[in-house]
């Protein structure tokens, strides 16, 4: 069975594990980040602190959850600050 998978399969790549660094190279760099998706999605400006962005990076890198467990607790912060109010343009995620 493995081997009649294997010969489906055209190009294996092998990734490696991301880095702390690497998550925050990526919630700094735009058009990928997530902190950018959300604001585009939202219609308003989102702003985080340095320090903010480290600790999110730390958290994804020890719970390898990546690039989507940082996008989530960005929303859930978010979401609670648009519920508390909804009419601002500008909100800050620490």
């Amino acid at each position: 069975m493995a081997s009649e998978v294997a010969g489906r399969i055209c190009t294996i790549v092998q990734l490696n594990e991301l880095t702390e660094n690497d998550f925050y190279v990526i919630l700094n760099s735009d058009g990928i980040s997530p902190v950018d998706s959300l604001a585009d999605y939202y219609g308003v400006r989102l702003k985080m602190s340095a320090k903010a962005k480290h600790k999110l990076a730390k958290d994804a890198a020890e719970n390898g959850l990546g690039v989507r467990f940082i996008r989530s607790q960005i929303q859930k912060k978010l979401d609670d600050k648009l519920f508390e109010d909804c009419s601002r343009k500008e909100y800050t995620i620490s």
